[in-house]
């Protein structure tokens, strides 16, 4: 619930403030791999008969992608230096 709080949050003042210049930036963590994590990735694997780690990938496919180095991570990095100041 904190992320979306957050993710309307920085909507709302986007639209506030876009208009004076004012460029509004969130960035928010993926998921973490927790114990409540892998008990759904299996239970998603026994039920679509895959492994857990075709199960976890079929997850992150679906939410579009989460970055997880390389050039992703790369790019991010150069976004959050220009958005510095």
């Amino acid at each position: 619930m904190a992320k979306a709080g957050l993710i309307n949050y920085s909507k709302e003042l986007s639209k506030e403030d876009s208009s004076q210049g004012v460029p509004v930036l969130s960035v928010s963590s993926g998921w973490i791999m927790t114990d409540s994590f892998s008990s759904m990735m299996e239970r998603i694997s026994e039920s679509s008969n895959i492994s857990a780690e075709e199960a976890t990938q079929s997850v992150m496919e679906a939410l579009g992608g989460i970055p997880v180095g390389g050039e992703d991570l790369h790019n991010l990095k150069k976004l959050l230096n220009w958005s510095a100041f």
